[in-house]
């Protein structure tokens, strides 16, 4: 079988376990160098069979991975490696009801069942670990209160960082943050943050605020910190 891969640096010894597991049982892998490509695939000569994908490497809430890919034409099952699950699920009950949901009957051939054996113990492992499971919940949570409360005009124009930055400011609305603070919460959940990054991305959210029709949002900034306003 080949196995198309993207699993971002900072998850490389992810990549390393599941790249080992997979060759050693006979398995193709091939990795690629950034989501771009691996979204991009099925437009060039790589015909693989079964894709895996980094959670944190695009944004969920604004881009529908299955159907770009159904868009294209082109029908694998992926598996996004560490995808936050609902309360209660194991990796293997969630991507075997998920796929069969997207109707991709063939997971449960021998060709497929084969290396999903394999491969939800190690997923399971990841999971379990303490820094994935604290991370699975901050950013559920963060994604269901965006989903469900902000109008996608806004959300589907905003980078990850953006995006970040933005439901950390949604969920202390109204309350005033120092730059210290604002940073040590999104050094929670991603790679660090410079100042000079912070300041950058609350220029271009207010500059996206201002240019949305019908978006009361602004940062507003005080000589202690920032907090995110609605204005009437």
């Amino acid at each position: 079988m080949k196995v198309i891969i993207y699993i971002k640096n900072e998850n490389k010894t992810h990549l390393e376990k599941i790249k080992i597991l997979l060759e050693r049982a006979g398995h193709e892998i091939i990795l690629v160098k950034d989501v771009f490509e691996f979204l991009n695939f099925p437009k060039s000569q790589i015909e693989p069979d079964l894709g895996i994908i980094d959670f944190y490497s695009y944004n969920p809430i604004t881009f529908d991975l299955y159907k770009h890919l159904e868009e294209l034409n082109y029908k694998i099952p992926v598996i996004v490696y560490n995808f936050p699950l609902p309360e209660g699920c194991s990796v293997r009950s969630f991507w075997i009801q998920t796929l069969d949901t997207l109707d991709y009957n063939q997971i449960h051939t021998d060709f497929y069942s084969n290396v999903l054996d394999l491969l939800f113990p190690l997923l399971e492992e990841f999971r379990q670990s303490k820094v994935q499971l604290s991370k699975e919940e901050t950013l559920y949570k963060r994604n269901q209160l965006i989903s469900k409360t902000h109008d996608s005009s806004v959300t589907a124009k905003m980078s990850n960082s953006q995006l970040m930055l933005f439901s950390i400011l949604i969920e202390n609305q109204e309350k005033e943050l120092s730059t210290e603070s604002l940073l040590n919460l999104l050094n929670q959940n991603s790679k660090p943050w410079k100042q000079t990054t912070l300041l950058c991305n609350i220029s271009r959210l207010n500059i996206l605020f201002k240019n949305t029709k019908d978006c009361s949002y602004r940062i507003l900034k005080s000589n202690t910190g920032y907090r995110l306003k609605s204005l009437p």
